[in-house]
């Protein structure tokens, strides 16, 4: 069924750059007129490519390009639709954009063709997150994995959830219809056996969730210490290029650097900060203060030493800079390990900042760190996946420890169970949470 909309929408699909072909698309009941508008020719067969002139608003041709009309419910978004192939001239973009909105288009807001899409039925929630993902995606493992969230991979284990979850419901339900004649015993061991069974399905899929964050989000690395322990210059090694200044001057660093990387497929994303030392210079002190800050986002913290004076003392003074709650998060990294041959136990790992050597081992120790593994994630999943995952296993694990008899207890245990998995696909949802979704999407998706 088609949502029922009155506007119709268009934007640039490939971005307002230079380049060999733009695309704008058009999306909604005035797109044929449009098409008609833009070409001087009546576009009748759907779903085919035409070479077509195509004339501004003055009806002054300005370009020749490929049309594409295609007949509502047959599109992406579920409504008529138009695809306007043209020269990757922004000027020519901006002239077939104006003819648009002169025969009464207006323009999408980010995400719109995406939102309609959801709203007509074309894809469920999850499933347009997974364009989004696709669209952001910086490695092999991201886009594999947006993708197969875009074919429906995390949607389909949502729904299996589902049907067991509507399984036990039933049954339940049944309990409460019939609550006048005694419910056996087997009946009550076969409902708990169920929602604990239930609960180990959860859990396989959140440990998946978890993972699929992990690889769509990337790592985030801080680095921390004293002034001139090679931190910039581990962070020129990581790159392979002058991303940081690097001099002997104590306190060269004065804000946070951050630089991605790719690492045995995971991305990572490495943030140099400003030495940590007292200072009464004001901007490196707002830096020193931003270096404590990036702390508290870190999935990992190296918190580098100069592997040349580094004591055990020095060390444990050095962790306290470090909050308790992110101890579990530190790697202690001693810096110059060329120029020594002990270390003091503490340390984790030794690199060499200028010549690179063992700094394939730090980042090995890093994706342990945060239980990397070499399974690739089966889908894409962001932090509200996970929200309504653990919600679901809270109350699913609530119902598992109620006696049989309370039968409406458990019931309504389990609504709420089937409603945080419906906020997942979007069955269940709320405008706030499309605005919040769809927002972020890039103008024309």
């Amino acid at each position: 069924m088609v949502h029922p909309t009155v506007s119709t929408i268009v934007a640039c699909a490939t971005g307002h750059v230079q380049a060999g072909i733009s695309i704008v698309r058009v999306s909604g009941p005035l797109a044929s007129t449009i098409a008609h508008q833009l070409t001087h020719r009546v576009v009748t067969k759907p779903n085919h490519a035409v070479y077509r002139a195509i004339f501004d608003k003055d009806g002054d041709e300005i370009d020749r390009g490929v049309v594409v009309f295609f007949k509502s419910p047959a599109s992406f978004t579920g409504e008529d639709l138009l695809e306007v192939h043209t020269h990757g001239s922004p000027f020519i973009v901006q002239q077939v954009i104006a003819t648009c909105l002169t025969h009464g288009a207006v323009l999408a807001k980010p995400g719109e063709f995406s939102e309609r899409a959801f709203l007509n039925g074309k894809i469920d929630l999850v499933q347009a997150e997974g364009i989004a993902d696709l669209i952001a995606s910086q490695t092999k493992a991201q886009a594999t994995a947006a993708n197969a969230s875009v074919q429906g991979a995390f949607s389909k284990a949502v729904a299996r959830l589902q049907a067991s979850l509507t399984a036990i419901r039933t049954d339940i339900e049944a309990a409460i219809d019939f609550s006048d004649q005694a419910v056996s015993t087997n009946h009550e061991h076969a409902i708990q056996s169920a929602l604990a069974q239930l609960a180990v399905q959860g859990e396989a899929l959140l440990d998946q969730v978890k993972r699929a964050i992990l690889t769509q989000a990337g790592l985030r690395v801080v680095m921390l210490g004293e002034p001139n322990v090679g931190k910039s210059s581990l962070l020129n090694q990581l790159t392979q290029q002058d991303f940081a200044i690097v001099t002997d001057i104590p306190g060269t660093t004065r804000d946070t650097l951050r630089a991605r990387i790719v690492h045995a497929g995971q991305s990572i994303e490495v943030i140099d900060t400003a030495g940590l030392r007292d200072s009464h210079d004001p901007i490196e002190s707002i830096g020193i203060q931003k270096a404590i800050q990036a702390v508290q986002s870190a999935d990992v913290i190296w918190l580098m030493v100069d592997a040349s004076t580094a004591s055990e003392t020095h060390v444990t003074q050095q962790r306290k800079h470090i909050p308790r709650e992110k101890q579990d998060a530190l790697l202690i990294v001693a810096n110059k390990r060329d120029l020594v041959e002990l270390l003091p136990s503490a340390v984790d790992t030794a690199v060499s900042a200028l010549s690179g050597d063992n700094i394939e081992q730090l980042l090995e120790m890093t994706l342990e760190k945060v239980g990397h593994t070499t399974e690739k994630s089966p889908f894409s999943a962001r932090e509200r996946h996970q929200i309504a995952l653990e919600d679901f296993l809270g109350h699913v694990k609530h119902a598992g420890q109620a006696p049989g008899a309370m039968a409406e207890l458990i019931a309504e245990d389990l609504r709420l169970a089937q409603r945080c998995l419906s906020e997942i696909t979007g069955e269940f949802h709320s405008e706030d949470l499309l605005d919040a979704i769809f927002r972020t999407f890039c103008l024309g998706k």
